[in-house]
């Protein structure tokens, strides 16, 4: 169960930034610039890759369907599959156009994610609401930052946990 939940909740880890094109969809994988593709160094080995204009075409296990994006390109709410259910997601931004809400939800649940950002655009913490039949549970996350690559994009941190403190990595490759 744990495991499910750690991979659920990176499909939903915070992000933010502004990005030169026309898409805007790398917001939910918190990276800048005309970004081709992040991996992240975890056993699931996720790959994210984007087209030139910005808008996801792949993402590990997880296709994104039925998007809707608003006139500046910035992704609202999609459809997708995970663990045999379909769910539908909507994304909420601040002023600064940072990912400040994710909320998916099936017929028997909710995941609801809710970043806080330092004056960097860093996520600082992220607060995860988990509810599946008649069951909830909250996970609060604290990040410490660790690499940054040339264009600001983080490269390592640590995800702190109530009870646990893991090491995430990743590389950010570009157009």
């Amino acid at each position: 169960m744990k495991l499910h939940l750690l991979a659920l909740s990176m499909a939903f880890i915070p992000y933010s930034t502004l990005l030169a094109q026309r898409y805007h969809d790398a917001l939910l994988q918190d990276v800048r610039g005309s970004v081709k593709e992040v991996v992240y160094d975890s056993p699931e080995m996720l790959t994210v890759t984007y087209d030139q204009e910005g808008k996801e075409i792949h993402a590990g296990h997880m296709e994104k369907r039925s998007r809707q994006y608003d006139a500046d390109g910035y992704l609202l709410s999609f459809e997708f599959d995970r663990g045999g259910l379909s769910w539908k997601a909507t994304c909420n931004y601040d002023s600064s156009h940072r990912l400040r809400q994710q909320i998916s939800s099936n017929n028997g649940g909710s995941f609801v994610s809710l970043n806080e950002y330092d004056r960097n655009g860093n996520v600082v913490k992220t607060v995860v609401s988990v509810s599946a039949h008649d069951v909830s549970r909250t996970y609060i996350y604290v990040y410490t930052y660790l690499k940054f690559d040339e264009r600001g994009n983080w490269l390592s941190r640590i995800r702190k946990g109530r009870k646990t403190a893991e090491f995430e990595s990743r590389t950010v490759r570009y157009w």
